[in-house]
């Protein structure tokens, strides 16, 4: 082929690329925008408070109305601020938890649990979320938060209930345990339970329903120290720190006896 052809041919394929880009072009546009438009629709209106930062500096960009409800802020005081400037995280452990989330992560992470204090100095319990997302021609980091106080609180006055009535366990019985451990969620992996000896099952058992480490030692036919000492190693194995918390977990997953 000649150098006038091919240069002919050359032109011919751009000019073709040109008036389909040109009539693609418009209706891009058209669906982009719609899109945004469903995107910003879907945020304002959505059940979960959410935020969209900029993703160099963290500066709010843009919140929705159950944010502000959450925050207790008006949207003129969160725009174009931060966080830190806000003083919106309850301590540094959790501005450093959510920066090396940030760091790990690259675009996103879930449901990771921090401390948020509202404008009138309030915490509240959430579990944030993140994601970087592209909205007119930039991009932007979008947060949601879910208000978790009320059940971690109600987790909390759950176990201190349960402490309190454990300092006497001659009427603490299995259906007084079971209608306490039914109001509280969140129940961890199974597994666990596999670490335990057989010995260490019947001990889990027995305080689940209820008896004294010296009743334990009696219904076994062993000596209180080696109850004590499987008592340890059950907390050890199933990471709980008291015999309350010891007594849900068995009684969450059936075990008793």
């Amino acid at each position: 082929m000649s150098r006038k052809k091919t240069a002919l041919t050359l032109r011919n394929r751009s000019s073709s690329t040109e008036r389909i880009a040109a009539a693609i072009g418009p209706a891009w546009k058209a669906c982009r925008k719609r899109s945004s438009l469903r995107f910003r629709q879907a945020f304002q209106a959505g059940p979960m408070a959410a935020a969209i930062l900029s993703v160099d500096e963290e500066r709010f960009l843009n919140v929705n109305a159950v944010f502000l409800r959450l925050t207790g802020y008006q949207e003129d005081e969160v725009i174009g601020r931060t966080a830190a400037e806000l003083h919106m995280w309850s301590d540094a452990a959790d501005r450093a938890k959510l920066r090396g989330a940030i760091k790990e992560s690259g675009s996103g992470y879930q449901e990771l649990e921090l401390v948020l204090r509202t404008k009138e100095g309030l915490v509240r319990d959430i579990l944030a979320s993140g994601e970087v997302i592209r909205l007119d021609d930039r991009e932007g980091r979008l947060m949601l938060f879910i208000d978790i106080t009320v059940r971690k609180r109600t987790e909390e006055d759950l176990m201190k209930a349960i402490e309190a009535v454990m300092s006497d366990t001659s009427w603490f019985g299995s259906k007084v345990i079971e209608r306490l451990t039914s109001a509280r969620s969140g129940v961890t992996d199974n597994g666990t339970i596999d670490k335990l000896s057989p010995r260490e099952r019947e001990v889990l058992g027995r305080i689940a329903r209820g008896l004294t480490n010296d009743q334990i030692a009696d219904d076994l036919g062993i000596a209180r120290k080696t109850i004590s000492n499987h008592v340890a190693n059950v907390y050890g194995k199933l990471g709980v720190n008291s015999r309350a918390q010891a007594v849900v977990w068995a009684r969450e997953r059936g075990i008793v006896g």
